[in-house]
């Protein structure tokens, strides 16, 4: 039966969503942890405890039109047994900002890295290539408000005529997974950070049995070389097959070519005989798309078997890369409601900001992952804006914590 994208809306239990579900998925004992752990754990009674203001940023990114009191207001309806008390009066702005700036960015940060995960549990078709599962790895901009702080931290682009843009610019880069939309590593930085820059710092995140499908932008020596020792595997995009860089081997059967990826001659060690160690065995694919602009495009994978991995499935999987402008798109235009700029006025609260943007996400995408297991579908069928919409019905009656 053919099944139209957005046909399916998650079929779940209405008392694991809301701010039950971000509780399931980022624990209340693992919040109260990495709390302590930073010596900001709540000793005494407060009207809004620290480890409460932790999901306080992740309940902002669930409706973006929603005042910050509206906001809390959300965070304490109904939800005692994830707090342990009921609070009925709702602090003014000016309480709810202390206690954001009290608990900062970096419990938010820690609490990502530890348990945001890719969700596929065995492998399937749409998750995985060849026992490898499908991850990308990009980057995207986003405005901050117009605050000197902002501005002075975070950077602003500037044209010819060096004429300043309207917001500063925060740079992030994500790694995601393909089959769930999954964001489960990111670093964000400054406008000036390049993304090359950016993605090192998320290595540690992938390992042997992954395949990384990245843009053009991201192609260049030192990257590939540190992506390929991680053990995983490659299919990036390059803007052309320069023969300075890539010795082509005989054209194998299904039109890819073997080849070796030489070190830039700057980077390579050489012995006195002049034998370069420096070079990676890689394989090269090039094809062409038709459309309004015909566009050629080349690929470099360090899959090396063409029979498994041929050269019409390399461009298939190349076409997956995609998904992570979709992650981009549900965060900015879903979330954020395409708003000019995220709210915060200062860099820490940016970044605590983003990353209750991120795991808000991330409990979505792991509830349609969910509904979609149990309906045996492709998590790309259920539309994430009718789940966001349902959450927040289903919010509004409150729900008791899972067990």
């Amino acid at each position: 039966m053919f099944v139209k994208v957005g046909d399916f809306a998650p079929i779940v239990n209405p008392g694991i969503i809301g701010m039950s579900q971000l509780a399931k998925i980022f624990p209340l004992p693992v919040v109260q942890q990495v709390l302590e752990n930073l010596g900001k754990y709540t000793c005494r009674l407060r009207e809004l405890p620290n480890e409460m203001m932790v999901y306080f940023p992740m309940m902002m990114a669930f409706n973006r039109d929603d005042s910050a009191s509206e906001t809390l207001r959300r965070l304490l309806e109904g939800h005692e047994s994830v707090f342990g008390r009921r609070t009925e009066r709702v602090t003014g702005k000016g309480g709810i900002s202390n206690a954001r700036i009290r608990v900062g960015s970096e419990p938010l940060k820690q609490v990502f890295e530890k348990l945001c995960r890719p969700l596929v549990q065995d492998q399937t078709a749409f998750s995985h290539h060849d026992g490898l599962r499908l991850t990308a790895l990009d980057g995207v901009l986003l405005n901050v408000p117009d605050t000197q702080r902002n501005s002075d931290f975070f950077g602003r682009p500037t044209n010819q005529t060096e004429t300043v843009g309207s917001y500063p610019k925060c740079r992030a880069v994500a790694l995601v997974e393909c089959g769930t939309h999954a964001v489960f590593a990111t670093k964000i930085g400054r406008y000036l950070d390049s993304e090359v820059k950016l993605a090192k710092d998320i290595l540690p995140s992938l390992n042997e049995n992954m395949l990384v499908i990245a843009d053009r932008l991201f192609f260049g020596w030192e990257l590939f070389n540190a992506v390929r020792d991680t053990g995983a595997k490659i299919l990036w995009r390059v803007k052309e097959v320069d023969r300075d860089k890539f010795e082509l081997g005989e054209r194998l059967p299904d039109g890819s070519y073997p080849a070796i990826y030489h070190a830039p001659s700057s980077l390579v060690s050489r012995s006195p005989k002049g034998t370069v160690f420096n070079s990676i065995p890689v394989r090269v694919c090039s094809y062409n798309v038709e459309g309004a602009k015909k566009e050629d495009i080349h690929i470099v994978t360090t899959l090396q078997d063409h029979e498994r991995s041929p050269a019409t499935k390399l461009a298939e999987l190349y076409m997956q890369r995609w998904e992570i402008e979709l992650v981009f798109r549900e965060m900015k235009v879903e979330l954020n409601k395409n708003a000019a700029a995220l709210r915060s006025g200062t860099p820490d609260l940016i970044l605590q900001e983003l990353y209750g943007l991120l795991m808000t996400h991330y409990a979505i995408r792991s509830l349609i992952y969910e509904a979609a297991s149990r309906g045996k579908l492709d998590p790309d069928v259920i539309s994430f804006k009718g789940t966001v919409r349902a959450i927040l019905r289903k919010s509004q009656k409150g729900g008791d914590f899972p067990p």
